[in-house]
């Protein structure tokens, strides 16, 4: 995994920075699986590499503490996910901050742009998110949707902070959200497809307490299982509620948040947190009722840019389902291909 000799001129490819090793049907462990896994572990160390083991049961974890495979002040490059996801989730975003520095330059992409509109005194944040994404997605509908920045209201969101308490209740109001600058991280509730609809109220709460509108026929469908945990929570007010909330994605420069509520009618689903500091233009819904009886060529050219939107996460969803599935179903080798056969591989294909 991490060899460097090569016999043949031919391109590498990359050093492993993260090794996802997924637990999660393990029901037993016995010790000389122990002392793999801890020099696996070690020569994750030597490398610089960052091991994640994902989906651990808690029968196993106190045989892998024992072996000294656990996260600690010595054993940084050690840590433990949920789950499969979550571990994908970590090293993805990990990888995308610290090689490909994208928080960085979407700040420093952040801060040209604020300097550039203080040194003019004019705003056209619009313009460049619009600009933005005809860019990303080889169209040119910028110049027929320029006209709707009178229509919106730039929202300037500090890193760490969340875009949904610009609206009551954790719920963003309804509207187009177009990105000028700055990346944002969505976050949903795995569990809410226990109740089919996630929670107004609180969209941290347990799906067995959350609202009976939320799901489907505003029936709130629950198994007996759930039912008693319901009534154990409801008996034992201190006790605290599981956080299922998974990253959902990054968004940023090119992307529009709130098209699919926009169209079925529901409010912005997830919670966006601000990875650096962002800027956003809000296209209220109610504005846009409006525009389509005064203009309705205007909000054609809306509605074909939000249609090509959607097509393209549809394209990427797939793609990353193919992914997720080859990872989920390839068998594993009885022996790590090196990297210099894995760059043969490649230069043969």
């Amino acid at each position: 995994m991490f060899d460097d000799d090569v016999g043949f001129d031919a391109d590498l490819p990359p050093i492993l920075k993260y090794v996802i090793l997924d637990l999660i049907i393990v029901t037993g462990i016995d010790t000389s699986a122990v002392d793999i896994v801890a020099d696996i572990s070690s020569l994750c160390k030597q490398n610089t590499c960052h091991l994640i083991l994902a989906g651990i049961p808690r029968v196993i974890r106190p045989a892998l503490k024992t072996g000294g495979v656990k996260p600690s002040v010595t054993n940084r490059h050690l840590s433990f996910s949920p789950d499969l996801e979550a571990a994908l989730g970590k090293a993805e975003d990990e990888l995308l901050k610290n090689v490909g520095h994208n928080e960085q330059k979407a700040a420093d992409a952040g801060a040209e742009l604020k300097h550039k509109r203080v040194m003019s005194m004019i705003d056209h944040g619009l313009r460049n998110a619009l600009r933005e994404i005809d860019t990303q997605h080889n169209l040119s509908l910028a110049t027929h949707l320029e006209t709707l920045e009178k229509s919106t209201t730039p929202i300037e969101i500090k890193a760490g902070d969340k875009l949904n308490d610009v609206g009551p209740q954790h719920d963003l109001p309804r509207g187009l959200y177009f990105i000028e600058a700055g990346l944002l991280r969505c976050e949903h509730d795995s569990s809410a497809s226990l109740t089919r609809g996630r929670s107004r109220s609180n969209f941290f709460a347990a799906p067995h307490l959350s609202s009976a509108l939320d799901s489907i026929g505003q029936v709130q469908a629950r198994s007996a299982t759930v039912g008693r945990c319901a009534n154990i929570l409801k008996k034992n007010p201190g006790v605290a509620l599981q956080n299922n909330v998974f990253r959902l994605a990054r968004v940023g420069p090119g992307w529009v948040i709130g098209s699919i509520s926009d169209i079925m009618g529901q409010n912005i689903p997830g919670t966006y947190h601000a990875l650096t500091p962002c800027r956003v233009h809000h296209l209220p819904f109610q504005t846009i009722e409006e525009l389509e009886v005064e203009d309705p060529v205007l909000i054609l050219h809306l509605y074909k840019l939000l249609s090509h939107l959607a097509a393209r996460r549809q394209e990427m969803t797939i793609g990353q389902l193919a992914t997720l599935r080859s990872i989920m179903s390839a068998t594993a080798p009885t022996k790590p291909i090196s990297r210099s056969k894995m760059s043969g591989l490649n230069q043969i294909m």
